[in-house]
């Protein structure tokens, strides 16, 4: 079964490899390499930068913005990069915030260095990683030195609009019995419980009831969760162990199970497991080899 370090040790992973990306994609938009930047960018990406010109919502205009405000300055050289990823709750996708020092090129002449911060979304969906947002900024400067406060609030706003799209894209959408709607992802459920005329979605850090039926609403994960009772589904991922008569969740949550289905119930989790196993590899294998800048 797959706990709770094991899926830590893969969420650290793949920030290893974001943060190694946004490195490589740095380097390549500052020195023009704009045919391979827009290549790993989602047809939806925002961008923001600094410049009066440079915002862009999806990828023509990404394109037209690379080349109106970056391709008539001087390439630049990227270095002392510094780089922090967090994993976006509920998603495949990772949240990578830098701040590198760039310095423009020696052979145009000029030869000036600043700190600039940078923001990445990569979303890992489909096994290749897609940028979904992009924004540079130059750290605070004095008001004298023409520094716009509010491009940095409405950066804010795109960059949570984006996640906000990304979170519902992977999710189920679910309104509960007050009438409040819930995006819910299958990665984030422990186990689902049918309780008279409701079903319970008890996740990581909320419960939430709503009135579907039960099997249709399992059927809603499209096998995400295993049946392990008539009133009870449980997820793989949070399967600590499985005994005569109860399955034992990572948090102490024990779930029934009718003896004479103990085997069958087990043979069940452990094909989700497998299945699980086998796409976490194909997705590994057919991740790209990072390119070198």
């Amino acid at each position: 079964m797959q706990n709770a370090r094991e899926q830590r040790m893969a969420k650290d992973a793949a920030s290893v490899d974001c943060i190694e990306l946004s490195r490589q994609y740095i380097t390549r938009f500052h020195r023009h390499h704009f045919d391979w930047c827009l290549d790993m960018c989602a047809r939806d990406i925002t961008f923001v930068s600094s410049s009066p010109a440079g915002f862009a919502a999806g990828s023509e205009a990404f394109d037209s913005a690379m080349r109106t405000v970056y391709g008539d300055v001087p390439p630049g050289l990227v270095g002392s990069f510094d780089a922090t990823a967090t994993a976006v709750p509920n998603s495949q996708a990772t949240l990578v915030a830098c701040r590198f020092l760039l310095a423009t090129d020696p052979m145009s002449g000029e030869m000036r260095a600043r700190q600039e911060h940078g923001t990445l979304l990569w979303d890992t969906t489909d096994g290749r990683p897609v940028l979904l947002h992009l924004h540079f900024s130059t750290p605070a400067r004095p008001a004298a030195e023409g520094l716009d406060a509010p491009t940095y609030r409405e950066t804010y706003l795109y960059a949570k609009a984006v996640l906000d799209q990304v979170i519902r894209r992977s999710a189920l959408t679910l309104r509960d019995t007050s009438g409040t709607l819930h995006y819910v992802s299958a990665t984030e459920v422990r186990f689902v419980e049918a309780s008279r005329q409701r079903t319970l979605i008890h996740c990581l850090e909320r419960t939430i009831v709503v009135r579907r039926g039960f099997r249709e609403l399992i059927e809603s994960f499209e096998g995400e969760l295993v049946p392990v009772h008539r009133s009870f589904a449980v997820s793989p991922l949070y399967v600590r162990a499985i005994g005569p008569g109860t399955v034992l969740l990572d948090d102490g949550t024990e779930i029934p199970v009718p003896h004479r289905r103990s085997r069958e119930v087990c043979e069940r989790l452990q094909q989700a497991v497998d299945r699980i196993e086998g796409m976490k590899r194909t997705r590994d294998t057919s991740r790209p080899v990072l390119p070198t800048s």
